[in-house]
């Protein structure tokens, strides 16, 4: 191994680093100390099969997370019933498709939102399925939510603690990281009846 970073092959020949050597390269290059950045990041710059490999160290912050792993933080955050950690995931403008009920816009309406089902519901995401587009910027859910009716929503039947188990179906639009419409879609009418029983 030069000094630079060059990785130098079995014989000593300069070499490409294809996928069989990507995980060699912590063990032959010297790594920055603690005490330089506790953020540093491996950059592989013009590795391919026949190219020679440079690397050089990065402390800039990491590429945001991917959508598939947005949306699990979405749903983590609210079976721990974590308002804030479920806002701090939406735009600012984020819009809210409420089923059979139309639509809020920003995060204060999504904010009172989650206040109102809280007093009234207790819930829990199970069997979740997140599908991605290919763009990632499209997202769609799949679950089922176990819940528990505690306090009479206006409008709903009344209240007494009665358990349901719904299938949901939800769509998302994601930029910048950050989710940018949700809409829930369920069956209303099969909800009506668990309760009503």
């Amino acid at each position: 191994m030069r000094e630079g970073g060059w990785v130098a092959g079995p014989e000593g020949q300069e070499s490409g680093c294809g996928f069989s050597r990507i995980m060699d390269v912590e063990t032959v290059l010297p790594k920055p100390s603690r005490q330089e950045s506790p953020n540093v990041y491996w950059i592989l710059n013009g590795c391919g099969f026949g190219q020679v490999c440079q690397t050089t160290y990065s402390t800039n912050t990491p590429q945001p997370m991917s959508s598939a792993q947005l949306l699990q933080n979405y749903y983590d955050a609210f079976n721990r019933h974590d308002h804030e950690g479920m806002l701090s995931l939406l735009t600012d403008d984020v819009v809210h498709g409420i089923n059979q009920s139309g639509s809020e816009v920003g995060r204060d309406a999504f904010q009172h939102f989650l206040e109102r089902m809280e007093a009234s519901y207790s819930e829990q995401v199970e069997d979740l399925a997140i599908m991605i587009s290919p763009d990632g910027t499209r997202a769609a859910a799949e679950f089922f939510i176990r819940g528990q009716y505690l306090k009479t929503d206006p409008g709903l039947p009344e209240a007494n603690g009665q358990e349901y188990y719904l299938r949901i179906g939800a769509f998302f639009e994601i930029a910048d990281g950050k989710i940018a419409r949700v809409t829930n879609y369920y069956d209303l009418a099969d909800w009506v009846r668990q309760v009503s029983r």
